[in-house]
C-alpha cells in the first residue's frame, strides 16, 4: 500500500514521525483489535500548505483513490 501511494501520488514519506513513513502504534483499535489485515494510510498533512493543496484538489484526490486501489489490487493478488 505504502509503495503504490508513494508510486501514484508522488508524495514522499512522512518525515515528522516514524521512519520512512511508517510508525508503530499500540493505541489504536481499528489496528490493534482486528481480526482481518488492516492499514491506516496518513495522505498528507494538512499543517503542510502543499500537502493541502493538493488534497484539496479533486484530481489529486482521485490519484489517490486509484494509488490506493492498485496497492489494494497487488495485495489481494498476491502481486
Amino acid at each position: 500500500m505504502r509503495a503504490a501511494y508513494r508510486h501514484g501520488t508522488g508524495m514522499p514519506y512522512a518525515t515528522y514521525t516514524g521512519h520512512n513513513g511508517l510508525n508503530t502504534r499500540t493505541d489504536l483499535g481499528g489496528l490493534n483489535l482486528s481480526t482481518r489485515p488492516a492499514v491506516f494510510i496518513e495522505c498528507g498533512n494538512m499543517n503542510n500548505p502543499g500537502d493541502a493543496r493538493k488534497l484539496s484538489d479533486p484530481a489529486f484526490r482521485q490519484r489517490i483513490a486509484t494509488s490506493l486501489t492498485a496497492g489494494l489490487t497487488t495485495y489481494l493478488t498476491g502481486g
